[in-house]
């Protein structure tokens, strides 16, 4: 098989150096070309390679059509013959044993070779979409270093037993992240991915958007109720490894130094970040506490797979964070659009809107 791959940017042409030199089975092209073709029509063209592949498998699975032992497929099981090792048989006892033993024989043969078939199509229409990912990232953001061997393949081997096509949507976020910025993501986020269901990732897109930095706030257990989120959630999303310190002696807490204003006289202020919005938080100057809040963990396998979200702001949360601030004795809370840099997150205070509370 060739597949023509069109020049694109700087990522897609690490992904599929990645794919060619590390390989990816069955359905890997024997050659790469890359030309000045639409991508579009390039991937459509895959997309389809793919698509006559998985037909393929289906009449095999309905006795439609069977697989020969040079790999070919056959339309007419019934003219199959049986192998010529059985002209070496001495016996008809002999020729009824070698039979069924041929047939269990040819049937794991086949077996494995579906199985095979099935992760190449996993993993080919996972790298389609990986290519699409790539379309919308800048070459700057691109690193130079080259994708782990290690890490590829124990990739591979987790992303080609995906067959759900939301998943392996996640699964090409995963491989252009870490083709865009090797060590992005540890093995043990591979391990945590690899053991989610279809409902377990969207609780986790809920985390994202909840998130405040590395924790989400404990808050108020009707709100996260009303949006779906009970505390027998909460409790599984700690059992798999997403959360932490729901069961803990008196949960957990996390505290804020506040900093002196230079634009606001007499006023301290924190910032924390819920992207992707922004909270800015004013104390009096005289606050010399530390700010704590209660709260849930989130581990760092959860918040590597986090950064292949999309979050959205959920209705009420900035009232349930306005709350804990206030408790805290903030003068007021706004939100507004963040700026986040990787370390620090930054607001323009012109663009902020204060909270009312209830």
């Amino acid at each position: 098989m060739v597949w023509v791959i069109p020049i694109g940017g700087k990522l897609a042409g690490k992904i599929w150096d990645t794919v060619d030199k590390f390989g990816t089975g069955i359905l890997r092209p024997t050659q790469i070309k890359r030309v000045t073709k639409a991508r579009a029509e390039a991937q459509r063209i895959m997309a389809l390679s793919v698509a006559k592949a998985e037909l393929e498998v289906a009449q095999i699975r309905a006795g439609a059509a069977i697989l020969s032992h040079d790999g070919k497929l056959l339309s007419n099981p019934a003219k199959l013959t049986v192998s010529d090792d059985l002209a070496q048989l001495q016996s008809p006892a002999d020729i009824e044993e070698m039979s069924e033993l041929t047939q269990i024989l040819r049937e794991q043969n086949a077996n494995a070779m579906l199985d095979q078939l099935r992760k190449a199509i996993n993993l080919s229409k996972i790298i389609i979409e990986a290519d699409k990912v790539a379309e919308k990232t800048s070459d700057e953001s691109v690193s130079d270093e080259d994708v782990s061997e290690d890490w590829f393949f124990k990739w591979k081997g987790r992303a080609e037993e995906i067959s759900d096509e939301d998943m392996q949507k996640i699964w090409a976020r995963l491989l252009a992240g870490e083709a865009r910025a090797p060590k992005s993501f540890s093995i043990h986020a591979l391990n945590l991915l690899s053991s989610f269901s279809k409902q377990d990732a969207e609780l986790l897109e809920k985390i994202g958007s909840l998130s405040i930095g590395e924790y989400i706030l404990k808050g108020d257990g009707k709100f996260f109720e009303s949006i779906g989120l009970n505390y027998r959630n909460i409790l599984y999303l700690e059992s798999i490894n997403v959360l932490s310190g729901v069961t803990a002696m008196g949960g957990l807490t996390h505290q804020y130094v506040p900093q002196l204003s230079s634009s606001i006289p007499h006023t301290k202020y924190i910032i924390v970040p819920n992207r992707p919005l922004a909270y800015l938080a004013t104390f009096a100057a005289s606050k010399n506490d530390l700010v704590s809040l209660s709260c849930y963990g989130i581990t760092k396998p959860a918040q590597e797979l986090l950064t292949l979200c999309d979050p959205v702001q959920i209705d009420g949360y900035n009232v349930e964070i306005a709350k804990a601030f206030k408790k805290q004795g903030a003068l007021s809370v706004k939100y507004g659009p963040g700026i986040f840099n990787g370390i620090q997150t930054a607001v323009m205070e012109d663009l902020l809107t204060e909270i009312t509370v209830p």
